[in-house]
């Protein structure tokens, strides 16, 4: 409720809206309300002038000026970032704002209008000597209420890291590697040593199919004199002694890559068997 020294009513004309300022505050930003004054008077300047009880907190621009005849203007308030977020119901975390309004006579607009033609710089200046003038006494007070409250902590949300996807999966997965696969994707391996650990399993492929195919053939059917010994011929042996030779050469270099990885390096020193683990 507006007051005066003579207890009269504010005069009806000079609207201030909102009665309360509500700012969020928080540690990262600032927080910005507006008061809004308008002046429904005909041919009646109204100027007006922000106070509050805790001018080190609050940022208010303009803090003075003038509301022309049947205009309007907005007052920005900007709450500083915070050092420690307010608690509920803490009482230091509300304040007062008077919010002071003189009608100008007939002088006082002619001088207005003559300062607000010389610009902003003239007309700021005349509006400070108004308020430090004996005419404010007759200023109208209203009262705005402020209160700061934490802003919310929501909208960031953690993002989910995925799991790492190893290069060897197991033996009886679905999506295990193949041993081709396995050569490709090993880190270990370059392109020209892939390429012949290929053309070997390939050479494998072929000397285990001509295996199958001697096995399967009418001659070893219908017994058709051979060179075989209890029914598997001596090239027979070597062949597969071949494969299993380069099976077995060749299989720990490319079809573990992962397990080569995570190996520690043949220099590093025994772990402590006292030492906590992860």
């Amino acid at each position: 409720m507006a007051s005066k020294a003579n207890d009269q009513p504010s005069p009806a004309d000079v609207v201030i809206e909102p009665a309360d300022l509500r700012f969020e505050v928080s540690l990262s930003r600032a927080s910005i309300q507006h008061l809004a004054l308008r002046n429904l008077a005909c041919g009646r300047p109204v100027a007006f002038k922000i106070k509050t009880t805790n001018p080190k907190r609050y940022l208010v621009r303009p803090n003075a000026g003038i509301v022309w005849a049947e205009g309007a203007a907005t007052v920005s308030v900007q709450v500083g970032v915070q050092k420690a977020l307010p608690q509920p119901g803490d009482p230091k975390s509300r304040d007062k704002f008077q919010v002071l309004t003189l009608p100008l006579d007939k002088a006082l607009t002619e001088e207005m209008l003559a300062a607000h033609g010389q610009g902003n710089e003239a007309l700021r200046a005349r509006v400070a000597a108004l308020w430090a003038s004996d005419a404010a006494k007759a200023a109208w007070v209203d009262k705005v209420r402020s209160s700061l409250v934490a802003a919310d902590s929501g909208g960031v949300r953690g993002l989910s890291i995925p799991e790492e996807r190893r290069v060897s999966r197991g033996v009886g997965s679905r999506d295990a590697l193949s041993p081709r696969d396995a050569i490709s994707s090993s880190p270990l391996v370059d392109q020209a040593t892939a390429a012949a650990l290929r053309k070997a399993l390939e050479q494998e492929r072929a000397i285990a199919a001509g295996l199958r195919q001697a096995r399967a053939s009418p001659s070893a059917a219908s017994g058709a004199p051979s060179s075989q010994s209890g029914g598997i011929s001596a090239t027979t042996v070597a062949l597969i002694a071949l494969a299993a030779a380069a099976a077995g050469a060749l299989l720990p270099l490319f079809l573990s890559p992962a397990a080569s990885l995570d190996a520690p390096p043949l220099d590093a020193p025994p772990l402590d068997a006292g030492a906590g683990g992860v």
